[in-house]
């Protein structure tokens, strides 16, 4: 049996979490996450545990000024790639213009 890439179970288990509810700061796959919540479901079920503790966020975060904690943590534990290299899989951050 050929060993599934990681990028193929990372959009495995993905897509087993459509339907779940939006609900800020949460991560489990049915019952609610937000994005950033997502991105830990699907790391801890690859992985087996979280990277590191998640400070506790606004759910503005991303329009906020000054603090970049979460953009901070994504950025040690992940691979930045030009966007037109972006395979299924990967993890796209951005900020949307205001």
């Amino acid at each position: 049996m050929m060993k599934r890439s990681v990028r193929d179970r990372v959009v495995g288990e993905a897509r087993r979490w459509i339907g779940t509810p939006y609900r800020h700061q949460a991560s489990r796959r049915g019952v609610g996450a937000d994005c950033l919540g997502l991105v830990r479901g699907v790391w801890r079920s690859i992985y087996g545990v979280e990277p590191g503790p998640t400070p506790p966020y606004r759910p503005d975060w991303n329009e906020r000024c000054g603090d970049e904690a979460l953009l901070e943590a994504a950025r040690r534990y992940c691979v930045a790639w030009r966007l037109g290299d972006a395979q299924p899989g990967d993890l796209l951050v951005f900020r949307p213009f205001a």
